[in-house]
């Protein structure tokens, strides 16, 4: 069934089928990383995408609130490591507050800030911020893309980064 809105404000009856199609978008699965008075401040992100050719840029969306992002609008050098599939581990460390993130895993400080990437990513890229814009319940961060390079190959295969879907694109 199509659904014709001409006002284009979301029409609570159809919201339901909204998100479930929203849920379809497949994203990657992201540990954004930095590195301030000695302490790593990190998070799990999902909406991130490649804005720009050039120069290299992503976009990277963030719920308003969230400690990382006042860090990174200070224009602090951050890393964003794409996480490969198979790797609940990593999903778990990430997915929660953890005083160490880092620790007892392979990881290489880059950057002036020193923030960390973790070495079995399927890639890494140090990035600075270029602004931030609110869009709705989260802002829109742009990165400047400093450097970056892809992790290791297993069995002379590039890793494949963990995809994500959801069952409703209205909630995590």
């Amino acid at each position: 069934m199509k659904h014709h809105n001409p006002s284009n404000e979301p029409v609570t009856e159809h919201l339901d089928a909204i998100g479930r199609a929203l849920g379809r978008i497949p994203s990657g699965l992201f540990v954004i990383a930095a590195h301030n008075e000695g302490k790593d401040q990190t998070m799990l992100a999902s909406w991130i995408q490649q804005c720009s050719f050039q120069p290299p840029r992503l976009s990277i969306a963030l719920a308003q609130g969230r400690g990382i992002g006042a860090l990174l609008e200070t224009g602090q050098d951050f890393t964003l490591s794409i996480l490969p599939e198979g790797r609940k581990d990593l999903l778990s460390r990430f997915g929660k507050v953890n005083e160490l993130p880092f620790e007892g895993i392979l990881h290489t400080r880059r950057g002036k800030g020193g923030a960390a990437t973790i070495d079995e990513a399927c890639a890494w890229f140090l990035c600075r911020s270029a602004g931030f814009q609110g869009a709705g319940d989260h802002d829109l961060l742009i990165a400047d893309i400093l450097d970056g390079e892809c992790g290791p190959e297993i069995q002379g295969q590039p890793q494949r980064p963990a995809i994500h879907l959801r069952s409703s694109g209205l909630r995590y």
